[in-house]
């Protein structure tokens, strides 16, 4: 004769119980990362042919110094534009400790840059002036952050932008941005715009911000950088400029 046996059901009290009990294994969101393209570098911008500034004369014993300047290109993998924040270091050829590039205090990113989602974009840094006849410097990067850009506004769009260039220094040139802003509302908005200067292979080499605008919604209002940039000589030139309007501060 066939037996059968019977195991009595658990309460659903009890299931629900146990099942709180099982660790969770939701899946964790991935931390943000950005790619280094090439290693990055140092260079002393050559000095307008114009300036002031004079170059060393062979067998001189007059010594000039020029500015020292950090680069690396870095590309953002991510699906939404991130900050990014470096340090640089250098070394001399026999391994001494040179000039860097820090926050204040020797630690920390000295310098942070927005870069577009999918976007590659120039980091430059400058800290210190040194003799012209420095050479073989070794250079190393480190990352200190990576962070999303969420702060987009849709209160107002960017009608026209381009980059404008100004006064010419020795070793670099200003660059300013000339946009015009519309209100997207039927009221007046508030919104500040974010601007992307960019070269002719879409590399991003500068950013600088409009301050806070009030759009009042008959006009459509022009906007520049509040702090226009200084590109060093030898840094590719921007030739667009690509706009973000965002919410303001």
């Amino acid at each position: 004769m066939t037996r059968w046996l019977v195991i009595p059901a658990a309460p659903l009290s009890l299931v629900a119980a146990l099942a709180g009990q099982i660790p969770s294994r939701s899946p964790q969101s991935r931390p943000l990362s950005v790619v280094i393209v090439g290693a990055p570098s140092w260079w002393i911008p050559p000095h307008a042919a114009d300036s002031d500034v004079y170059s060393p004369r062979p067998n001189s014993d007059v010594h000039y110094d020029g500015p020292l300047y950090f680069r690396a290109v870095l590309q953002n993998p991510n699906a939404i534009p991130v900050s990014v924040g470096v340090s640089f270091q250098s070394y001399l050829s026999d391994g001494t400790r040179f000039e860097g590039c820090y926050a204040p205090g020797g630690r920390g990113a000295g310098v942070t840059t927005e870069i577009a989602s999918h976007g590659r974009a120039l980091v430059i840094c400058h800290r210190a002036d040194v003799p012209l006849a420095v050479q073989g410097l070794q250079v190393t990067m480190r990352r200190w952050s990576v962070t999303p850009v969420t702060s987009t506004s849709r209160l107002a769009a960017v009608t026209e932008a381009e980059p404008i260039e100004g006064e010419h220094f020795p070793y670099a040139v200003n660059w300013d941005v000339y946009a015009r802003v519309r209100s997207r509302s039927s009221q007046d908005v508030d919104v500040r715009v974010f601007f992307r200067f960019l070269s002719a292979d879409s590399l991003q080499v500068a950013t600088c911000e409009s301050d806070d605008l009030h759009v009042e919604r008959e006009v459509v209002l022009k906007a520049n950088c509040s702090s226009p940039v200084d590109l060093p000589n030898g840094t590719p030139q921007p030739v667009s400029v690509r706009v973000e309007v965002r919410r303001p501060n």
